[in-house]
């Protein structure tokens, strides 16, 4: 598994070079709804975090990218929004890392968001799909989990 470090502001080129190629499937994917420059700029935002995931000899292998969300009723929840690399780097390590920093900043949930592809679909209850509720022309797109974690 790799080491996970923050991106260095301004974003060193290695590290933009890795985040352009290990991200850019992933934003062609995404069809329009975000480009890599606005995730290049995620790195001057106060409430975003681009993590980089390396090994001595191979260097950056892996990317992430975290979002703090504040809710208006006072809930804090760190969000895994965008993710690439070497499956093996996203295992418990790397969210318990993860879970670490979100209770630094006092958030209560670590959600991470996801391509619906990646896995069983999602419901709201039993039995229940919008795609099958809505008909023909909906297909599933996303997904969300979730952990409670407290805060730190």
């Amino acid at each position: 598994m790799a080491k996970w470090f923050h991106a260095h502001e301004p974003m060193e080129q290695v590290e933009r070079e890795a985040l352009r190629k290990l991200l850019s499937p992933l934003v062609a994917k995404l069809d329009g709804r975000i480009s890599m420059t606005e995730i290049e700029d995620f790195n001057s935002r106060s409430d975003c975090d681009i993590w980089f995931g390396a090994e001595p000899y191979t260097g950056i292998r892996s990317v992430m990218v975290t979002r703090l969300k504040h809710y208006d009723a006072g809930l804090r929840v760190l969000c895994l929004t965008h993710g690439a690399g070497e499956l093996e780097d996203f295992g418990p390590d790397s969210m318990a890392m993860l879970e670490a920093f979100a209770k630094s900043l006092s958030c209560r949930k670590l959600q991470v968001d996801g391509c619906a592809d990646m896995g069983p679909r999602m419901t709201c209850g039993p039995g229940f799909a919008w795609d099958k509720l809505l008909g023909e022309g909906w297909r599933e797109f996303s997904r969300s989990i979730e952990k409670e974690i407290g805060c730190g």
